[in-house]
């Protein structure tokens, strides 16, 4: 089955997993996995796993910079 991916514009200012699926293409597990990266800007509230829009984007984008200045 082929998800329907959003874009960053239509998203809510803060983030759930299946904000992130929609938004990378990705399934379940790997968004969830974001959730357990070290320094991944995530939200602890009531056990939920959530992400401010901005703080993810500028994250993703940290990781972006960090990969191309390896090669």
């Amino acid at each position: 089955m082929r998800r329907r991916r959003i874009s960053p514009q239509r998203l809510p200012v803060v983030l759930t997993v299946e904000d992130i699926m929609a938004t990378l293409g990705v399934g379940a597990t790997t968004a969830k996995n974001f959730f357990h990266i070290e320094g991944f800007p995530k939200l602890d509230i009531m056990k939920r796993n959530l992400v401010l829009k901005e703080s993810f984007f500028k994250w993703m984008e940290g990781r972006e910079q960090n990969e191309t200045g390896k090669r």
